[in-house]
Formats: C-alpha cells, structure tokens, sequence
C-alpha cells in the first residue's frame, strides 16, 4: 500500500478514535477509569511465610484478610482467534501487524481495524454470550473494545494505558469481566453490564491470571503482588482470599482440573527456587506438585480419568507431563531436546476430534521445526512434524474451520526460514495455506 494511502488511514482512525472519546466522555464519566487520592483504596495484609492456605470461610469472617484491599503473563501473542462474528460458530482471526494496525481475517479476506499499533489485546465474552468481542491495549490512547468487525464498532473503556489485564466470569452471570492492571493506579474491575469500574487494589500487581476454585463455574482473578504474596479475587463488592503470603514474579502459571474433574479448577503457581505448587480446587490448601524450577508450564488434556495434565519445561532441561495422582503428580518425560528457538514455546490443539477430547502438543525445536506429541496415539512423538527449514515464532490454536473443537494453528515464521508469515493449517485433514507474509508483533 502506498506510503499516501497508509497516512489516510491512521488519520481517519485517529479521527474516530478522538470522536469516540468525546462521544464517551459527553455520556458521563462512568466510562472514564475513575480517580482515587492516595491512601482510598484498601490494603492488603502481607505475611512471609512458605506457600499455605487461608480457608475461604476463615478469610472471608476475619478482619484483616477480608479487608485487602496480568491470563498470566506468558507472553503477547499478536493473534487471537475467537468466535467475533455471531453470525457464524467458527472463529475469526485478529492480527497485531504493528506500525501497519490491526487487521481482521475472515474467509480468506483482510480488513483493517484500526492503524494504530497495538500494545496488547485479548478477547473476552463482554456482551453477550453468542461470541467474543476484542479488547485491545492502544497505549496512551487507553483501553478498546470492538465487537463488531463487519462495521469496525469501537467502544472506549478507559483513557488509561493498562500495564496488563485478563478476563473471567467472576460473578457468575455467563459474561466475562475484566480484571486490568492500572500500573501506580492499581488494579480495577470492569463490568460492561453497567458499564462500571471498581478499584480492587491501590496496589501494581506483578502478574494476573483467570482462576476457578472453590465453587466450579464461578471464576475468580488470581493476582501476585511484590511482597504481599498471591491473592484470589471476586465479584463486586470483591471478595479478597490470600492463597500465600510467598512472593512470585514468574511468568507462567495455570488453572485447570487437574485433580477433579467434577469439580473446580485446581491453580498451578510457579515458585521458582521452589518449585510447582498446586493448590487444591477444594480450598484445602498447597500441595508441591514438582520441585522443578519450571521455565514454563501450560494444562493440556490427554485421555484419561483426569480432566487435565500439566506440561511443564524444566530450566535445567526436558519437556514433562505431570498427572495427578491422588496425593501428588508423576512426571513422564516427552523430550529432552532443546525447545525454541527464541522463546517459542508449545501449543495444544486437537488434530482429530475423535479421541474424547485428547489434545496433541506442538514442540518447536531450537534447531528449527516442530514434533508432535500424541498422547492417544501411545504417547508417539513425530520429531518432523514441521520440517526443520522453517523456524517458529509461535503457535496460535482455534476452531476457524467450525468443527466444534479446536483443530487449527496460526503457526507464525520468521527468518531463515524459506518463507515468513502466517500460515493457517489444519494438520489433521492436511489443508494449509500462507495467509500473509507479513510477520505479526508477540513473542512468546
């Protein structure tokens, strides 16, 4: 596109970004991140003590822990796939191309979104449980929604720059909200179904991530905050759990049922020195699941009586699954090659949809390509899934092709492979194609 055409384009948009915000602000300050003095926002109590429990019955009737007051952070990924268009069930792919915007793939067709670069963006069930909306990180021009592609329909959220944020149910209702991290103005909570910001802490969260303990279905946000440990958080007026006053800033964790599969979700927290702690969906308290110190860890579902399994990168090498056991996980080995290149790292996806929901897993290699490993197949690992000539950035999964379980991969290429961009496959049916040769932002 001509240098001309790309300066009207980020003119327009910037245009109606700036009408946007003036249409919000004459709609009333509700839609504007509210300010607090310093001090309004309650506390949190910290404690320094190894990872434990805090029973939700104790926290919730004791004085101090009830009065406390980033899916965690793995990495950007410049894609989303998600179901934007409620006229149809597959998903739809939204791209970060940086300084070229952000673009909307649909039934082989590009359409531009916006020509501002985004810094970040997740999708999120704001409005209506028949598809996903976008949200999208602007920088200095604050926090978006669109939730409709086909007419390009932009909502502002906040003119605050948000550091990081995640989305999750947590009050039940069927929609998400979301849970974004502020920076010095602490962390907030946003319900699109009055359009409201509450202020959860006054405190910067280090990391944040979708959780689902307790009672199953009714999801909380996990926060880890500098010195005063992990925190489960809920609903509005909030609920505060202090799950550890031990403090983590790594950057991978997870939740799942790992432990029950008719029950809640058990949360995965990476201590580093350590180790993996799992505490229990029943609230029963933590429970070491490796004494790893893992370089990054995601729940993948194989067949079998649990629900879920964890995969887990050792830092002095080899790629694991762990399966619960009853009173820990046993850990099998996948691989001890190296995994790259970079900081690309596995995705899970289902090649077939024929084996009760068993997931196969993508490992790129630090040498270049991908294996798969197929736990149903009799935990099989196919070295030369992808050849070793192209080289892996990262892997986006999704159901673009409708077949109700998530059976695509975005794979994005980078240099020295023969050809960068985005190719879109469906490995189990063998269809693939480049999309665009143009390499998104992210980096896992």
């Amino acid at each position: 596109m001509k240098k001309a055409t790309w300066f009207f384009s980020l003119m327009a948009l910037f245009t109606g970004l700036s009408l946007a915000q003036s249409r919000e602000h004459s709609a009333g300050a509700s839609q504007i991140l509210p300010q607090r003095t310093p001090g309004e926002a309650e506390k949190i109590m910290g404690y320094d003590i190894a990872p434990r429990s805090i029973d939700r019955t104790e926290a919730e009737t004791a004085g101090g822990a009830i009065q406390y007051p980033t899916n965690t952070n793995l990495g950007y990924k410049g894609i989303v796939m998600a179901e934007f268009d409620s006229y149809d069930e597959n998903d739809e792919i939204m791209v970060d191309f940086g300084s070229l915007g952000l673009w909307y793939y649909n039934a082989g067709v590009w359409t531009q979104m916006s020509g501002v670069n985004p810094e970040g963006m997740i999708s999120a069930t704001l409005l209506n449980v028949n598809d996903d909306e976008l949200v999208v990180d602007f920088g200095s021009l604050g926090l978006w929604m669109i939730w409709d592609p086909a007419t390009v329909t932009w909502y502002q959220l906040s003119g605050v720059d948000p550091d990081g944020m995640f989305s999750t149910d947590d009050d039940n209702d069927g929609r998400d909200e979301l849970h974004v991290d502020f920076g010095s103005l602490g962390l907030w909570r946003y319900d699109l179904d009055n359009s409201s910001w509450i202020q959860l802490s006054g405190l910067d969260p280090l990391l944040g991530l979708r959780m689902d303990a307790g009672y199953a279905g009714y999801e909380e946000g996990c926060h880890m905050f500098l010195t005063h440990g992990v925190w489960n958080i809920y609903g509005s007026p909030p609920v505060y759990i202090q799950l550890t006053g031990t403090v983590t800033a790594n950057d991978d964790h997870a939740s799942a049922k790992f432990t029950n599969s008719a029950g809640a979700e058990d949360l995965i927290v990476d201590f580093g020195g350590l180790g993996l702690w799992l505490y229990k969906e029943d609230l029963s308290g933590w429970v070491q699941a490796s004494s790893m110190s893992a370089n990054r860890v995601k729940e993948v579902k194989f067949a079998g009586t649990q629900d879920y399994e964890l995969l887990a990168e050792d830092n002095v090498g080899g790629l694991y699954w762990g399966n619960w056991n009853g009173g820990g996980m046993t850990w099998t080995l996948i691989t001890d090659d190296d995994i790259g290149p970079g900081s690309a790292w596995c995705e899970t996806f289902d090649i077939d949809g024929n084996d009760n929901g068993d997931e196969e897993v993508v490992i790129p290699w630090a040498a270049g390509g991908a294996g798969l490993f197929d736990y149903s197949a009799g935990s099989v690992l196919m070295k030369n899934f992808i050849s070793s000539s192209y080289f892996i950035k990262y892997l986006v999964k999704g159901d673009y092709y409708n077949r109700g379980y998530d059976s695509t991969l975005a794979v994005v290429y980078v240099a020295p492979s023969p050809q960068v961009g985005i190719f879109l496959t469906e490995p189990g049916t063998g269809a693939g194609n480049w999309i665009t040769h143009q390499i998104p932002d992210g980096l896992y």
